[in-house]
Formats: structure tokens, C-alpha cells, sequence
């Protein structure tokens, strides 16, 4: 690095020179003009505040008594690093000393400023790296303090950080009275086992909402709060899912009438999660805020709103016709198409209209818990009737307007994801795209993805920039390079993301029963969860959903660390569906295990996902 270069940028940083023999000190420092500071270990409690130094100079004639004495003072103005300079650099108590108190480095005593400068430049890239990560801290501080109110609480409950905005919002001028003031607003949220929620509060008549996330590692739990428009939170119509439940419940108690329509709708947004990290709560929160004045202008006559989950909304509907809400649901769809939404997100909702008839509070209830976990059959739908569309139906027909959200996402380098579920495993990693062709695109990959990539010859992409989930054929894989070509892309009817369990592929063929009544049946274990099993039989061994909805007992054996080396399973359940797939016939049976068996059948799940990580690492 040349002097002028080096003078450039070493003049960013302010320089402490300490040491008792001053005329050698501004010797040596002289070229760097009045960045540099000389002073005695005993003159630097007198500098002012703004003047604390970036970088300390410490000059000693291995008088270690006195240098203690001096980085205890030194230490109080907070410098980045500090350099040592002794008659004995080599001396072994001056090395610990060095070490003790974390200095960069130690040097004999330099005879001119050029042998100085030769040993600066070896500090100049840490402090570099310091400054710009100060400007970060800086620059970030400052977004935090003019954005939306902000608490901090820490591992041990206490509020360690509050922004400016919060102290203007709770009228709280110091952080420590803020724990004494908010103790009964937070409290609940606090105690809450959840590490992801939303919640509307109201503070001294003011409608509030809270987005409560809490870090894994640091167990720190950051608050941010929004603030609601007052006449929107008074309409009768917003309502807690514990009230949307007793509204639900009084108006089928009222339903006599069978020729007055009473309908329920569900609004599931199938990439929240994607939206969520791919930017934040607060761009979820704004889009949701966004839809809900959409759907307020489309059904601007219904009985009930809520929300069930962050994800889910349900609208509660009497004497509107199933055949007018299809309609208004499909203007709606076409509305929210055209709409442009915050940061450029694209939602993507799953609707699914249910005509209550005579359905009791209950099923109705367990009906909404099992289609929102994606495990809903025959049997759960017989008293009421269905009706389901997804706003990316048309979409993901239209080749062109899929090539249209890829260029967006390319263009404006926008978070998109490559993810393949691998004997079970999720593995999800970044990627770009780099080009697009008439029928294929070039994507960056990680190592472990191009792996599973060449295995399973498909990926889904997933971005909150897609309308859906978009599944893609592996063209080419790139040996040395993290490149991979996929073609075929396709937008997929339903999102990766509704498995709500993890599913592992098993081992070896693992044989189970199925019993419906008096008849049996013998197949193979092909993958197992929490709350189904798939079962392999020989081809064409039913005809197509011959078995669907109907209930059956399952008895199977798992590995197990016992003298046996396996332990029984018997389950009750009932089939999802039943099909011809390649050479095999699939059964899908959803589990309703008791506590024993669940606790067997998690502990084969998890030491299988611990020999799949193996498995994969091993092969990279």
C-alpha cells in the first residue's frame, strides 16, 4: 500500500499515543498531523468524549507496573485496538501482559515514522472492518428508533432495550421504569410458550398489535408494536378467535331456517411463512392489512371476521347463496391479481368455502382444525359441503406469467429458495437466477442441494415473490461449479409447506397390517409421521380410493434399543387416499396415535433424521 493511500485511510481513525518520553512520540507521529495525539498515561482521564481514540499507541520501557496502571485508565475510553511498544518485545512477561489484556500486537521500539507506518498498516484492515461495522450498528440504530415502537426484554425478563418510538408511545422516558408500566400488557405474551405471535392489546383505550419473536439462541424476546386504526379495531366485525367461536356457536344455534344459507369461509395465506422470512413480520402484518381492506370492499356483508391463525381468517356468512360467494371469491381473486402489495410481495390464498347445513359446533370446529393441518377426510366433510379454490389456479396454468414473476425476482435480486425433501429431510438453501431461457433457467446451488438435486432429478422453488410453490424438472448439474439448469416449471396447487409433520422414508422393508373388520391386509412401510403413514402394495391391488374414508387398525414394528430390537405398534386411523403409483399402490392412512405410541413413533423419526444428516454429510 502506498503512503498516500495509506495516509488516506489511516486519517479516518483517531490515534492515542501514550508513553512518558514525548519528544520521540511526536516524532513518530508526526506525519499523521492532528489524528494523532500524544499524551502521558496520566493525561488521558483529561480528553474529552468526542476525542476518545479509535486506536491506542502504548509505549512502555517494560516498566509492566506502570503499563497495568495505564490500560486500567485506557481501558475507559473504549478504543478498538492497541498496539504495544517495549525495549524487549520478546520478554515473556510482556507477551502475557499483551495477552491479558487483548492487544493487537507488540513491537519493538520503531527507530523512524516509516518503521511506524510499515507496522500500522498490519492494524488498518481490523479497524476497517470495526468501522464499517459501527456504521452498521449506526445505521441500523437509527432505522430502529424512527420505525415502529420497539422492546427489547431480556433471557431474565427484564426490558433491556426500548426505542424511541416506544418511549413516545407509552410515555415512558427511561427503559428502566418501562418493566414496572408494562408488566400487565406483556405479561401474558411474556409467559406465552409461543416463539412467534401476534396479538391485538389495547393500551389506555388505544387498539394496539403485537408481534412477539423470540431468538432461539439469546432467548431474548423482541416486542414490536403497531398501532391500529381506532375506528377499524371498534367494527364489530374484527373479532378474537375465542369470539368468532361464540358467534359462530349463536348463530348455528339460531339456524333453523334450512332455506337460509349459513356459510363459513376460510382464507389461508399459503406463503406467509415465505413472507416472513423473507422480510419480516411487519411486511406480513401490512400485506394482511392490505387483503383485509380488499376483503372488505368484496364481502362487505358478512356476520363475522376473525382470525384463527396468523396465517387463516375466517368470514362467517347468512343468506348469501354458496353460488354468489363462488362468485364474489372469484372477483375477489381477480381484484387481488391486479393488486400491487407492499414490498412487492405476491400472496397466495387457499379458499375453502363450507356450507354449514345441519353441522354441529363441534365438527364444525374439528372440521377447520383438520383442513387448516392439511389432514381433513371423507368422514369429516359429511355433514357439510365443500368448496375450494386457490388464487394461484389460473396462474399457474399460464407458462408466461410464471416466466414474468421469475424475471421480477431475477431482475430486482429478490429472496427465492431451492428446496427438496429428501427421504424426508427439508433441505432448503438460497439461490439466484442467473439467466433465463425460453424453456430453462440457470440458478446458483449450494453443494449439499446440487447433491439432493441430482438425486430426487426435481427442486421446488419457493419465494414470497411467487404467486404458489413452483416445482422444476434438474436439467443439469454443474460438477465444480454451483450452477444448476432446471426446465419444466410448474406452479404447484398446493405449497410444501402445509406438511405439517415431519415425514421420514424408513430404512428396510418394514411389513404392516392394515385390518378393516374381518379383512387384513399386508404391505410395507414407504414413510411415516406423527399423524400418517404411507403403506406400498403391489399394483392394482384396489381399485382407485376404494379404501378412502374408511377407518382401519395398523400393526407394525419399529427398530428399538431393547433385547427384541423392535417394539409392536398398533394404531388406529383412516385413509386419506388410495392409488396406483409406478410400480406400487400407495395407502395413506392418517394416525390417531395414543401418547405411548406417538412417543415411539417421534423417537424413530428423530434418530432417522440423525442418520439421513450423517448419510448426507458423508456424501459431500
Amino acid at each position: 500500500m502506498n503512503n498516500e493511500l495509506f495516509l488516506k485511510r489511516f486519517k479516518l481513525f483517531r490515534t492515542l499515543a501514550v508513553g512518558e518520553m514525548k519528544g520521540d512520540l511526536q516524532r513518530w507521529c508526526g506525519p499523521y498531523g492532528n489524528i494523532c495525539t500524544v499524551s502521558s498515561c496520566g493525561e488521558t482521564e483529561r480528553l474529552e468524549p468526542d476525542s476518545h481514540p479509535h486506536l491506542v499507541l502504548l509505549f512502555i520501557d517494560n516498566d509492566l507496573k506502570r503499563a497495568e496502571e495505564c490500560m486500567e485508565r485506557l481501558k475507559k475510553l473504549h478504543f478498538w485496538q492497541a498496539l504495544l511498544f517495549g525495549t524487549d518485545p520478546k520478554d515473556p512477561a510482556v507477551m502475557e501482559f499483551a495477552v491479558k489484556h487483548r492487544l493487537f500486537g507488540v513491537y519493538a521500539l520503531p527507530d523512524t515514522s516509516d518503521e511506524l507506518a510499515k507496522i500500522l498498516v498490519t492494524v488498518l484492515p481490523s479497524l476497517i472492518e470495526r468501522l464499517q461495522e459501527s456504521s452498521r450498528t449506526a445505521q441500523l440504530h437509527k432505522i430502529a428508533e424512527m420505525g415502529p415502537a420497539k422492546l427489547l426484554y431480556g433471557s431474565s425478563g427484564q426490558i433491556v432495550y426500548m426505542s424511541a418510538r416506544a418511549r413516545e408511545l407509552f410515555g415512558i422516558d427511561k427503559t428502566k421504569d418501562a418493566a414496572r408500566e408494562l408488566s400487565e400488557l406483556f405479561s401474558p405474551l411474556i409467559e406465552s410458550e409461543s416463539k412467534r405471535q401476534l396479538k391485538t392489546v389495547e393500551y389506555r383505550e388505544h387498539p394496539l398489535m403485537v408481534c412477539k419473536e423470540v431468538d432461539s439462541s439469546s432467548k431474548e424476546t423482541l416486542f414490536t408494536i403497531l398501532e391500529l386504526d381506532s375506528s377499524q379495531n371498534e367494527a364489530p366485525s374484527h373479532v378474537t378467535r375465542i369470539e368468532f367461536i361464540d358467534r359462530l356457536k349463536d348463530k348455528m344455534a339460531q339456524h333453523i331456517d334450512m332455506s337460509v344459507p349459513l356459510s363459513l369461509l376460510m382464507i389461508r395465506m399459503k406463503n406467509y411463512t415465505q413472507i416472513v422470512e423473507g422480510f419480516d413480520w411487519m411486511t406480513a402484518h401490512t400485506v394482511q392489512k392490505e387483503l383485509n381492506e380488499l376483503l372488505l370492499k368484496v364481502f362487505d356483508n358478512f356476520e363475522s371476521y376473525g382470525l384463527w391463525q396468523p396465517d387463516m381468517a375466517l368470514v362467517l356468512f347468512e343468506d348469501i347463496s354458496g353460488e354468489e360467494l363462488q362468485k364474489r371469491i372469484s372477483f375477489f381473486i381477480t381484484q387481488m391479481n391486479v393488486k400491487e402489495f407492499s414490498e412487492g410481495v405476491v400472496p397466495a390464498l387457499d379458499f375453502t368455502l363450507i356450507e354449514i347445513g345441519n353441522g354441529d359446533l363441534n365438527s364444525m370446529i374439528n372440521l377447520i382444525e383438520k383442513e387448516y393441518a392439511g389432514s381433513i377426510s371423507v368422514a369429516d366433510t359429511k355433514e357439510f359441503g365443500i368448496y375450494k379454490v386457490s388464487s394461484s389456479d389460473e396462474k399457474g396454468e399460464d407458462t408466461d406469467v410464471l416466466r414474468q414473476f421469475l424475471t421480477n425476482i431475477m431482475a430486482g435480486q429478490l429472496p427465492l429458495k431451492l428446496l427438496n425433501i429428501y427421504k424426508g429431510l427439508p433441505i432448503s438453501t438460497p439461490t439466484k437466477i442467473l439467466k433465463m431461457e425460453e424453456d430453462k433457467v440457470i440458478v446458483t446451488a449450494e453443494k449439499i442441494q446440487k447433491f439432493v438435486m441430482e438425486s430426487e432429478k426435481e427442486v421446488v422453488l419457493q419465494s414470497a415473490h411467487l404467486p404458489s410453490d413452483v416445482h422444476a424438472d434438474v436439467h443439469f448439474i454443474d460438477g465444480s461449479r454451483p450452477l444448476a439448469i432446471l426446465k419444466n416449471l410448474k406452479s404447484m396447487k398446493t405449497s410444501v409447506n402445509n406438511r405439517k409433520h415431519t415425514r421420514v422414508t424408513v430404512t428396510s422393508r418394514l411389513p404392516v397390517t392394515l385390518k378393516f373388520g374381518k379383512s387384513h391386509y399386508t404391505g410395507y412401510i414407504h414413510d411415516i409421521s406423527i399423524n400418517s403413514i404411507a403403506v406400498l402394495f403391489n399394483p392394482d391391488k384396489f381399485e382407485e380410493n376404494e379404501l378412502k374414508g374408511r377407518s382401519a387398525e395398523l400393526s407394525f414394528k419399529l427398530p428399538w434399543e431393547n433385547e427384541e430390537g423392535f417394539v409392536n405398534i398398533t394404531v388406529d386411523g383412516d385413509v386419506l387416499f388410495n392409488r396406483n403409483e409406478k410400480e406400487f399402490h400407495k395407502v395413506i392412512v392418517l394416525l390417531e396415535p395414543d401418547d405411548i405410541c406417538e412417543s415411539y413413533i417421534f423417537d424413530y423419526i428423530y434418530k432417522r433424521q440423525k442418520e439421513l444428516i450423517k448419510e448426507l454429510k458423508s456424501r459431500l
